[in-house]
């Protein structure tokens, strides 16, 4: 390590998001299931009380879920659970239930990351 001239180099050229921004998807849904923003969606719905389906532009089954209760807008989140999956009858789609604090179905708005 003595021996480089540290004067002499360049900058580090940086990875950023080579390769992984095509893997990386997402959805800001609402809590009636509309897509607020999104990457790679194609569809979004609300497939009961507290219950949503995301659909993306490819197969998601090997990929990464992660979901968050989250408002739309700059407002609070508030308190609640929420749980993601696979969608049983769809390779490209993720479900998504949103629970109050006492553990029952509740519409709440969530935003969603899929990395594959």
């Amino acid at each position: 390590g003595g021996a480089i001239k540290e004067s002499t180099l360049g900058p580090v050229p940086s990875a950023g998001f080579a390769g992984v921004a095509d893997g990386v998807r997402h959805a800001v849904i609402s809590n009636v299931g509309a897509t607020i923003r999104h990457r790679g969606v194609t569809s979004s719905a609300q497939t009961g009380e507290g219950q949503y389906q995301v659909v993306f532009d490819r197969d998601v089954r090997n990929c990464v879920y992660a979901a968050t209760l989250g408002d739309e807008s700059a407002a609070g989140a508030g308190n609640g659970q929420i749980s993601v999956t696979s969608a049983a009858a769809n390779v490209n789609g993720v479900r998504v239930v949103t629970r109050n604090s006492n553990g029952n179905n509740e519409n709440r708005s969530f935003h969603l990351i899929v990395s594959c």
